[in-house]
């Protein structure tokens, strides 16, 4: 017999209390039930004698003859009896129901999907990276597999191993951060990814004959640049692992758009992402080996690990000779920017970078002067106040930007701060030191001096454009922008997804989307009056 159910308790008890007072007494039945020290157990489910619940077909008059009740008594302990017999019976059952998974303890999952893969490309030495003896086998066989060393450049492969050398910090550091609950970090990473995906991006890829010819797996970044002239070329760079896929292939979409496919490469930090922008034909690098293939903004050393990867990623194409521009993935190119790049290279910058300052016109004035705009502190005479924004990138290839991206690769590998990243460091490194006040290097003040001999030409907040400047300023329209980075945004890479669809920038969708009817038209129901 079953009835509604109302608990007073947590659902997450699988066990109601049920009261009724039956014909005037207390009749009890059997009810099986699990508490929460036993699901917390794991190893046993507990018989309890609980009341029953007051059900509809319960609450009735009391009958007034003893025979009566008798009768009735008897009619509820023989309907009753099936249900008691099947619950004894499940008691000594195993229930997947009742007796929920088992989950391996926190230090068993340590480095289990994250850092057993990375096992072959480590060196004796790094001992503090390796799975404690007592850590429980995958349960994932793909996550026991080494990273794809036989298509994997030598500079790649020396890039991860620096960063595999630096130690995982202990537990309590901040910057450790959500390494011990990589279960959670998994159900996090794969929810995002459903609701970016969930407008049929799996379905989509880019026109073959807009991308160059396809280079062999384990191909360098010079071969795969090869489209890219050593002198004055622009590389297009993008870097990610699968947590990012759905972002870094609107970013593909864009570049192509753009008609330059020839001069993009992507740099993978797992072979999940690596292998399926190699089936889509897309450049792809393989730095795989050192990061997961989840989102782990929420654990900081991993992402100062990549931005160590990042910066080293920026040199291997500056030592190629070529120019690069590099953007994060949640960047979208409206338009083509290389002629004003190459105009800021020939002009002599050798770091072109974006800004968070939010009020163009200041940004667009040159006029010396003391103070600017809060985060508008980089024109001639400022004396503080600039933040650059590593999202967008130029860098004219020379000795020195090589150097600085040495440089800003290994502080950032070495932050012993869990809130600062490679931003931070990029920031430091650039104003910390001879950059104030603010002096001019050009005639017209869009080039200022930077330390160790670097001009910086700070790009324009105009026309490489924050979110704020899009969604807040521009009403979501694009403008003038040639890129629009996804800043100031909410509710992470989903929200950032809503973002560009206002703006008509998530445009990497299969042609259904936009043919099929599927569109919703709501008119909202007068609200009726306020309540007096």
């Amino acid at each position: 017999a079953v009835c509604p159910a109302t608990t007073s308790g947590p659902e997450d008890r699988r066990a109601a209390r049920w009261r009724a007072s039956v014909l005037g007494g207390s009749t009890s039945f059997l009810l099986l039930g699990t508490s929460k020290d036993t699901v917390k157990a794991h190893t046993r489910c507990e018989l309890r004698v609980v009341a029953w619940l007051r059900c509809g077909w319960l609450q009735q008059t009391r009958p007034a003859s003893a025979a009566q009740r008798t009768r009735m008594r008897c009619s509820y302990a023989i309907a009753s009896l099936p249900a008691l017999l099947l619950l004894l019976y499940q008691s000594w059952q195993p229930s997947p129901v009742i007796a929920p998974p088992v989950v391996r303890r926190p230090q068993q999952l340590t480095q289990r999907a994250w850092q057993s893969r990375w096992a072959p490309a480590v060196a004796s030495s790094h001992s503090a990276i390796r799975p404690a003896a007592n850590t429980a086998a995958p349960s994932d066989p793909a996550a026991t597999q080494p990273p794809l060393l036989s298509h994997q450049s030598a500079e790649a492969r020396r890039a991860i191993a620096m960063a595999l050398a630096e130690p995982i910090p202990p537990t309590g550091d901040g910057r450790r951060g959500g390494y011990d609950h990589q279960a959670n970090v998994q159900k996090e990473s794969d929810t995002v990814r459903h609701m970016l995906a969930q407008d049929g991006f799996e379905q989509w890829s880019p026109d073959p004959s807009l991308l160059p010819p396809q280079a062999p797996a384990g191909a360098s970044m010079d071969e795969l640049l090869s489209a890219v002239p050593r002198a004055g070329g622009i590389a297009w760079l993008a870097f990610g692992n699968s947590g990012a896929t759905e972002m870094l292939l609107n970013w593909v979409h864009h570049v192509i758009a753009l008609r330059k496919g020839h001069a993009m490469v992507v740099a993978c930090y797992d072979d999940g992402l690596f292998v399926h922008l190699r089936r889509l034909r897309v450049p792809a690098y393989n730095y795989s080996g050192a990061l997961p293939p989840v989102h782990f903004r929420g654990t900081p050393f991993l992402f100062h690990r990549m931005g160590f990867l990042k910066a080293m990623t920026i040199k291997e194409v500056l030592l190629s000779g070529r120019h690069v521009l590099v953007s994060d993935s949640d960047v979208a190119w409206a338009k083509d920017p290389t002629a004003e790049l190459a105009a800021f290279a020939a002009a002599g910058a050798s770091i072109a970078p974006s800004t968070d300052c939010l009020d163009a016109a200041a940004d667009a004035d040159k006029t010396p002067r003391g103070a600017s705009p809060f985060m508008c502190g980089h024109s001639p005479g400022n004396t503080a106040g600039a933040v650059f924004n590593t999202g967008v990138i130029f860098l004219a290839a020379s000795n020195s930007t090589v150097a600085f991206c040495e440089r800003w690769a290994r502080s950032t590998l070495k932050l012993e701060t869990w809130w600062s990243d490679d931003q931070g460091v990029f920031n430091r490194l650039l104003t910390a030191r001879g950059f104030y006040p603010v002096r001019a290097a050009s005639s017209d003040g869009r080039l200022v001096h930077g330390p160790d001999g670097l001009v910086l030409g700070p790009l324009p907040a105009r026309r490489f454009c924050s979110g704020h400047m899009v969604w807040m300023q521009q009403a979501g329209a694009a403008g003038e922008c040639a890129s629009v980075h996804a800043t100031f945004t909410e509710f992470g890479d989903a929200g950032k997804r809503w973002r560009f669809l206002e703006a008509g920038l998530w445009g990497a969708l299969p042609a259904r989307y936009f043919s099929e009817g599927r569109f919703l038209s709501f008119a909202p129901p007068k609200p009726p009056p306020d309540p007096r």
